[in-house]
């Protein structure tokens, strides 16, 4: 299994809405997954919208409890299969922030991970 993170831009303005994109893969090419986990974990000065987040079309709305942002679980991912999630998130002020991708499964049950710096510019001028 993999995950990775990206961002539509390499730097957003605070204050503004921006977009992360996580995929996670199975990369097995025989064996399919089951019960597949992600958890995206955000510093205090992005907030990222669990009602907007577009996904996988059976996935619930995740659930936000203070930092981690925490995926219903994807019940299979075939082999090669990968499930990709749009968050859109706005930054509140001006840094340089890690943002962490988190995925474990039944095949995986050590969470692989990946991690992004997202530069967040001023808004003043």
């Amino acid at each position: 299994m993999s995950v990775v993170v990206s961002t539509v831009a390499p730097t957003v303005n605070a204050g503004a809405r921006s977009e992360i994109q996580v995929t996670v893969r199975n990369t097995s090419t025989t064996v399919p997954d089951r019960n597949v986990r992600l958890r995206v974990l955000f510093p205090p000065n992005v907030t990222p919208d669990p009602l907007a987040v577009r996904g996988p079309a059976t996935l619930p709305a995740p659930t936000l409890r203070g930092d981690p942002l925490d995926f219903q679980p994807l019940a299979s991912l075939a082999p090669g299969e990968i499930a990709q999630y749009f968050i859109p998130i706005s930054p509140t002020e001006s840094g340089i922030v890690p943002i962490t991708a988190q995925a474990l499964s039944a095949n995986a049950p050590q969470a692989v991970s990946h991690q992004i710096n997202l530069e967040i510019l001023s808004n003043r001028r």
